[in-house]
């Protein structure tokens, strides 16, 4: 058993560091299979990290589940992959690059909703939530409720965020990890909330382009670097992290255009299944990041194009309307990566990008 299960870690932790999705169907089914297993009965901290597993499994896939899963993995399992580093921001701009805008305000509204019903625990004291007499369980759920009773529920910006992680006794109360973990959770819940839905398009995507600097001031202000925070990791999901981030010498960040110049093959491969007919030529050509682009410019134009117009091509291009989901995910990011100079995972050694949705 305990042989099995560390397999299913040894490729969950590749899953994570690569973003190869090729196998999650059938980790997934592994670990569902573990499960069933009568020997997994007498031991909870297997069963707890078999779930651990599949959370981040999902996670990586999380562009291409059903909304139904991905508000239930906000609701259970957010804080695993924050605790084990991966970028939520980073997975949900990608789910929300490929929707209309227009949609934008009402998803981003289901899932903070969905944040603010999450009943993992940040910290081990109970919290006494602002105006309650009795304490509360520290639960996302909770440090939420406490956040909003202070401060309101409209969006504010990071210097409310400093002052709730500086001068509230709840947090005072917190280590290191836990604080690094409750401002990646506030921070990112502000970053859902927007009065209108002009205001949520332009707003969301100063969001996606803004640098983590000012995260990382407040995060300095508090003490809380990740290197100081490595020797409080001692659980599985610690080990995890701890893995995954021996094993990304491979891979590099950059734009789009600048990978193709650094490794000609990038220019070359393939991100959807069937054949494109490009617009200006009429030729129906390999569906390479090349051709895309060259289709992308056709219809929208070289220069000046702004999320409008990717939205616009992923919806109503002739060759994008008959794409799956997955495809339509892959083609917004290199869209946009050429657009705004978002950075996309390259393994330098296949000289391929590596999407985080299956490829």
């Amino acid at each position: 058993m305990e042989e099995k299960i560390a397999k299913i870690k040894k490729e969950t932790v590749k899953v994570v560091q690569t973003y190869f999705t090729e196998d999650i169907d059938r980790l997934l089914a592994d670990i569902e299979e573990l499960e069933k297993n009568p020997a997994l009965f007498n031991n909870p901290s297997w069963l707890e990290e078999l779930s651990i597993y599949r959370a981040l499994l999902l996670f990586v896939d999380f562009p291409t589940l059903s909304e139904d899963l991905q508000i239930k993995l906000f609701k259970e399992s957010l804080l695993k992959a924050i605790r084990v580093g991966i970028d939520i921001k980073e997975r949900f701009a990608i789910k929300m690059n490929v929707l209309d805008s227009s949609l934008w305000p009402e998803t981003a509204q289901v899932f903070l909703e969905a944040l603010t019903l999450n009943e993992e625990k940040i910290g081990r004291e109970n919290i006494l939530v602002e105006g309650e007499p009795t304490p509360s369980l520290p639960s996302v759920k909770n440090w939420l409720r406490d956040y909003n009773r202070i401060y309101g529920m409209e969006k504010h910006d990071r210097m409310i965020i400093h002052k709730y992680m500086t001068e509230n006794k709840n947090v005072a109360k917190l280590n290191q990890l836990e604080k690094m973990v409750l401002l990646k959770v506030i921070e990112f819940y502000e970053s859902l909330k927007f009065p209108t839905q002009s205001q949520f398009a332009k707003a969301f995507e100063d969001y996606l382009n803004q640098s983590d600097s000012d995260l990382e001031l407040i995060e300095e202000s508090l003490g809380l670097k990740t290197e100081a925070l490595e020797s409080n990791l001692n659980d599985s999901i610690s080990a995890l992290r701890e893995e995954m981030l021996a094993g990304k010498g491979d891979v590099i960040s950059d734009r789009i255009d600048n990978l193709m110049k650094k490794f000609p093959k990038v220019a070359d491969q393939e991100i959807t299944e069937k054949p494109i007919k490009l617009i200006y030529s009429g030729e129906v050509v390999r569906p390479t990041v090349e051709n895309w682009l060259s289709d992308y410019s056709s219809f929208a134009g070289a220069e000046g194009r702004e999320i409008n117009d990717r939205s616009n091509y992923l919806l109503r291009s002739p060759n994008a309307l008959d794409l799956k989901l997955e495809e339509r995910v892959r083609l917004g990011l290199i869209l946009r990566s050429v657009d705004e100079g978002y950075p996309l995972p390259c393994s330098s050694s296949q000289q391929k990008v590596l999407f985080n949705v299956s490829n």
